[in-house]
């Protein structure tokens, strides 16, 4: 059988895992992840801080990290991960840990608030009335800590609260603008501030979240505290591959040969660069050739329509956050310096001398775009502690970037997966 072919070994017409993989390849990006790799050195590290907030006798006793990454980093994949974990992990534990997920516009209600955090320790959605009773107890008290503290029973309290805000880059200060955010504050200052309830938080959102946050009164934030997310590991993302072509709840045990998942999965993990969400895009279309050719009486599966698919998924994608972002002629610069450059990084001046010189850019506007982009993530600091050389987030963007949009994207990104991959050789494995 030629190598750009893949065979399935049996039919694949179970109706209900037909329906799982569909549902897979229509919006599993928006749901948790069936399968989750990696990150676990994060995960250990929030354990840790809970396990120490738990013991810790000390009146600052509230833990706060930040994760932030580019969009389509697996920022919430992670956050549903650590919910399913620590809600699963814990269970066996009575009272351990209370898991708290909230929104960024959440943290500028004290009722909100004070409803997330007692609807998640007793399970239960409270009502419009019980909402009410607790404006009424905050309005009272002045604090959002204390409604939550005594409207929970004593036997059922837990030890430690882990709240998870995604979107946090948009956190903004009382009366919707900057300033001082007394919830946020609160919930880094410690167990002071809290009314004696420990808390571990984490923001998660994008790369200016550590600025946004300080601007609201969290500013005892260090970098050791801010977790940059970045891809995954060849051999994670190959792990991700492996266990998706497997997976039960998807009916695909069986399916492939050992020798074929090794081969696609070395395959996939240098095509998409180890990064989450162009992982996700070559898994749906190898999912949709799944779902045509397991009802074909040859069972067979066309591999570089489907690695063909997926470049056209993440040329859309690129296409598509150009022109969410919004940068109008310095997207033309960033272009630019992408072109000749052999590593994508370059500093800040240059980009700012070529915006002047080239399309006439006042300072201010420049200095402008220059922060949305990195907000936006179309550009990255090089390093966390040197703003002056910048860089291209996700990988294969720096490729989209020096090839433009058109088919020349799709063929260097087939020409560097062959070149680094040796896509059609022997199923024997990667030597990278």
């Amino acid at each position: 059988m030629p190598k750009n072919l893949l065979k399935l070994q049996r039919p694949y017409t179970d109706a209900e895992a037909r329906d799982n993989l569909l549902l897979y390849t229509e919006e599993g990006d928006r749901n948790p992840p069936p399968i989750f790799v990696g990150r676990e050195e994060i995960i250990g590290e929030l354990a840790e801080d809970i396990s120490f907030c738990r013991s810790n006798t000390d009146r600052i006793a509230c833990f706060t990290s930040v994760i932030a990454g580019v969009p389509s980093a697996g920022k919430t994949s992670l956050l549903s991960e650590i919910t399913e974990r620590f809600k699963r992990d814990m269970h066996g534990s009575r009272n351990e840990v209370a898991v708290v997920r909230m929104s960024w516009n959440d943290l500028s209600h004290e009722v909100r608030v004070a409803s997330k955090f007692i609807s998640s320790c007793l399970g239960v959605q409270l009502t419009a009335r019980d909402e009410e009773n607790l404006a009424q107890y905050i309005q009272a008290t002045g604090s959002p800590w204390c409604a939550i503290r005594d409207n929970i029973p004593v036997e059922r309290e837990p030890h430690v609260w882990l709240l998870l805000v995604d979107e946090s880059q948009n956190i903004e200060g009382v009366g919707g603008g900057p300033g001082h955010n007394h919830i946020v504050s609160d919930l880094h200052t410690g167990r002071g501030s809290t009314n004696g309830l420990k808390i571990v938080t984490v923001f998660a959102g994008l790369l200016d979240t550590p600025s946004a946050l300080y601007q609201t009164g969290l500013s005892r934030l260090r970098d050791a505290s801010t977790i940059h997310l970045g891809g995954l590991t060849l051999d994670e993302t190959k792990n991700l591959v492996s266990r998706w072509m497997t997976h039960e709840g998807f009916g695909l045990e069986n399916v492939f040969s050992d020798p074929d998942i090794d081969r696609v999965s070395d395959m996939l993990a240098v095509a998409c660069d180890c990064w989450p969400r162009h992982a996700y895009d070559y898994l749906c279309e190898l999912g949709h050739s799944i779902l045509d050719a397991g009802v074909t009486e040859d069972r067979i599966i066309d591999l570089d329509a489907v690695f063909n698919r997926g470049h056209d998924l993440i040329l859309r994608y690129y296409s598509q956050r150009a022109h969410t972002a919004d940068l109008d002629s310095y997207y033309d610069v960033i272009q630019d310096l992408a072109k000749p450059s052999i590593d994508g990084v370059f500093t800040q001046r240059e980009l700012f001398q070529h915006a002047k010189d080239h399309y006439r850019m006042t300072d201010s506007e420049i200095s402008k775009q220059h922060e949305w982009a990195l907000h936006t993530g179309i550009l990255d600091q090089a390093d966390i502690h040197d703003r002056q050389r910048v860089r291209f987030p996700i990988p294969s963007q720096f490729i989209y970037m020096k090839a433009g949009s058109g088919k020349e994207f799709t063929d260097e990104m087939r020409d560097r997966m062959t070149s680094l991959a040796h896509v059609w050789s022997e199923p024997k494995g990667l030597e990278l």
